[in-house]
């Protein structure tokens, strides 16, 4: 008993020699993604708007443990009134991934530097309510395969709303400070492996 326990111990050992390879976080990653967002205007006293939609984000892993990435978003929001807009984020950005190389589910956090444009159609014409900010982030991936991950993650982005554009024309406006947040469940494919 002794001699087949130790005998199924020593086959698991080597059996999970090649796993210290295999869920690598290096090289290029393509990270599609349905988004739940919400936002507020933090200056006003108005209740925030929340909605749903989809994204998508390209990166490349530098090491096991720092990659870069840029990360597009949008979400159709709905405002107190029921019609509704579009709310996009645009993200460049570092990931720092906190587990270990042989692991199977990865813990991540992000840090980006942002863009926000809320779009809103009125009378036929676009108007765009822009502004930057930074955005704090994290999340887990669990490996399926060498290339394929279950992708879920929050974001924050701080930062404010400072410009509106329509009709090709661009106006600064006075500064609003804006909040938003971003839930997301997707895939990550490491493609080529």
């Amino acid at each position: 008993m002794i001699k087949r326990g130790f005998f199924l111990f020593l086959l698991l050992v080597v059996l999970s020699i090649p796993a210290i390879a295999q869920y690598s976080m290096k090289g290029f990653f393509l990270r599609p993604h349905l988004t739940g967002a919400a936002w507020s205007l933090d200056d006003l006293n108005e209740d925030g708007h929340s909605g749903g939609g989809a994204g998508l984000g390209l990166g490349y892993g530098i090491s096991e443990m720092f990659a870069v990435f840029l990360a597009l978003s949008g979400a159709i929001m709905e405002n107190d009134a029921g019609s509704s807009y579009t709310l996009a984020h645009f993200d460049v950005g570092v990931q720092l991934n906190l587990s270990k190389a042989e692991s199977a589910v990865k813990v991540v956090l992000d840090a980006a530097s942002s863009a926000r444009t809320a779009r809103f159609e009125v009378s036929g014409t676009d108007i765009d309510f822009n502004g930057i900010g930074g955005t704090l982030g994290g999340g887990v991936m669990y490996f399926l395969s060498p290339s394929f991950a279950l992708d879920g993650g929050v974001q924050i982005m701080f930062g404010s709303i400072d410009e509106i554009s329509f009709g090709g024309e661009i106006a600064d406006i006075p500064d609003f400070d804006a909040t938003s947040a971003r839930v997301n469940f997707g895939l990550a494919w490491f493609p080529g492996r």
